[in-house]
C-alpha cells in the first residue's frame, strides 16, 4: 500500500501560530490534531499590533486636512481597486476547507493552520503538489469551493465603505484571483452594481504581484496613479499596487497574520477607517 504523502507547506517553526489566534472563526472547523501546537507569546503579538495601530492612512489625512474642501471634492476623482478574498469578502473558511478537502482526495494529509497562512501570506495559487499536476489540483479546489461558495459573506463594514466612498465620488474596481464564481457572489451580496469593473482570474492576466490587471482597469479608464488606491489584505497585494505605480491601503483586521512590507501607503484595522457610514448603493446580506 502507498504511504500517505505529506504536503510539504514551508512556514517557519517561529510563524506557527494557534489556529485560534490567526483565524478565531473558523477554529471551531479545524480537528483538534490538526491545529497548529507552538503559539508565538502574546507580547510578541501584542507589539505588532502596537506599531501597525500608529501607521497614519494618508488618504484620511488628506480628506480631513483638505482646506477647506469638501470631502466628496477630496475624494471626487480618486479611484478603488478592490481585492476580495479577505478584504471585501470573508472567504478564507471555504478557502482552507475546500484546499484541506482537495490534498486529502490527493493522498495528501492537510494541516489546517499552515495552510491558512500559506494562503494568507502568499496565495493559493503558491501551493505547489508533489506526485500531481498543478493544474487538476486547481480545478479539484475549485469545485470544493463551489459547493462552500453560499457560505462566503461580507467582511464587517464593507457595504457602508463602498457605498460612502462612492455617494463622495470614488470610483470602484475589483482586480481578484477568484474566477467564474466572482459575478454571482458580488450579486448575492448586493454590492455588484458598486463596481464599474470587475477583473477575474477568467481575464488572463498574470496573477499578482504581477500588475496587468491593474495596468489593464488604468488604461481603459484613464486613472490617475496619484489617486489610484489598491485595497488588498496579502504582501502580493501591496506589490502589485507598487508594480503599477499606484497607492496600496493594507488592510490589516485584529489578529491577521501578516505583516506590513513597509511598501503600503497606509494600514487600516477596519474597512470604515477609509469613510463615512453613509450609504447610496447596495445592501447587506
Amino acid at each position: 500500500m502507498r504511504q500517505e504523502e505529506t504536503a510539504v507547506i514551508p512556514v517557519p517553526t517561529a510563524d506557527r501560530v494557534t489556529a485560534e489566534y490567526i483565524c478565531p472563526k473558523i477554529r471551531d472547523s479545524i480537528p483538534a490534531d490538526e491545529k497548529a501546537c507552538s503559539p508565538v507569546p502574546e507580547p510578541e503579538f501584542s507589539a505588532f499590533r502596537k506599531n501597525t495601530e500608529t501607521s497614519p492612512c494618508l488618504l484620511l489625512e488628506t480628506v480631513e486636512t483638505g482646506k477647506g474642501k469638501s470631502r466628496m471634492e477630496q475624494l471626487s476623482g480618486n479611484a478603488f481597486i478592490w481585492d476580495l478574498d479577505g478584504t471585501l469578502l470573508y472567504s478564507y473558511d471555504v478557502i482552507t476547507e475546500s484546499l484541506a478537502d482537495a490534498m486529502r482526495e490527493k493522498g495528501l494529509k492537510p494541516d489546517l493552520p499552515q495552510i491558512l497562512l500559506k494562503v494568507k501570506r502568499e496565495s493559493v495559487m503558491a501551493f505547489s503538489l508533489s506526485g500531481g499536476s498543478a493544474e487538476s489540483f486547481m480545478k479539484l479546489y475549485r469545485q470544493k469551493c463551489a459547493e462552500r461558495n453560499n457560505r462566503i459573506t461580507l467582511t464587517e463594514g464593507a457595504v457602508e465603505t463602498l457605498e460612502s466612498l462612492k455617494k463622495a465620488g470614488a470610483r470602484h474596481f475589483v482586480y481578484t484571483h477568484r474566477g467564474q464564481s466572482t459575478e454571482e457572489i458580488l450579486q448575492r451580496l448586493g454590492i455588484e452594481s458598486c463596481f464599474e469593473e470587475i477583473v477575474t482570474h477568467e481575464n488572463g492576466f498574470a496573477p499578482k504581484p504581477a500588475p496587468d490587471g491593474v495596468l489593464y482597469l488604468m488604461e481603459k479608464y484613464g486613472l490617475d496613479p496619484e489617486r489610484t488606491y489598491y485595497v488588498g489584505d496579502r504582501k502580493l497585494d501591496v506589490l502589485c499596487a507598487k508594480n503599477a505605480g499606484i497607492k496600496s491601503i493594507l488592510f490589516l483586521e485584529e489578529g491577521s497574520c501578516v505583516e506590513p512590507t513597509g511598501l503600503e501607503d497606509c494600514i487600516v484595522h477596519k474597512l470604515t477607517e477609509l469613510a463615512g457610514k453613509e450609504s447610496s448603493c447596495g445592501r447587506a446580506p
